[in-house]
């Protein structure tokens, strides 16, 4: 350098990116919007992150009826708990083939109304499946969620 100092070159790398933890759902609703929250301090959920499922492929390539999937990954600092929901957008149309193998089995649902979801503690990546099956989790983990006092729930 201009001073007559002696330099040597050193290589430095930046992290653009960070091991964040991975949710996968997989579901038999194809085109529904897959919300992330987490419970917040105030014991209230916060949207994180969301994705749109999308129909899976079979072993021979062809589209799996009953299988839809995506992920979503969030820096999910602060939150221990989550709960995923699956809920129908404003021009979409979320259906499932009512778990049979034939194209003439579509039937549209209506997520907004269905309460299908998860609630689960963060413990790293990990692949959730939700079916209609999940409404009876949802609905008593929400029924006894509600009798608890706001202050009490964190």
């Amino acid at each position: 350098d201009e001073s007559e100092n002696e330099s040597t070159t050193q290589e430095v790398y930046f992290r653009s990116s960070f091991d964040l933890p991975t949710m996968t759902i997989v579901t038999p609703f194809i085109g529904a919007r897959v919300q992330l929250e987490g419970l917040n301090p105030n014991g209230e959920f916060t949207s994180l992150a969301s994705c749109s499922t999308i129909q899976q492929p079979e072993s021979d390539e062809s589209a799996a009826f009953d299988v839809a999937s995506c992920e979503t990954t969030t820096d999910v600092v602060n939150y221990d708990f989550m709960r995923v929901r699956l809920i129908g957008v404003d021009g979409t149309d979320p259906h499932y083939y009512q778990w049979k193998d034939n194209k003439s089995a579509r039937a549209s649902v209506n997520l907004n109304d269905a309460n299908i979801g998860a609630y689960f503690e963060l413990n790293g990546s990990n692949t959730y499946y939700v079916t209609e099956l999940s409404t009876y989790q949802t609905g008593l983990f929400d029924y006894r969620w509600n009798q608890v006092e706001a202050g009490d729930k964190t």
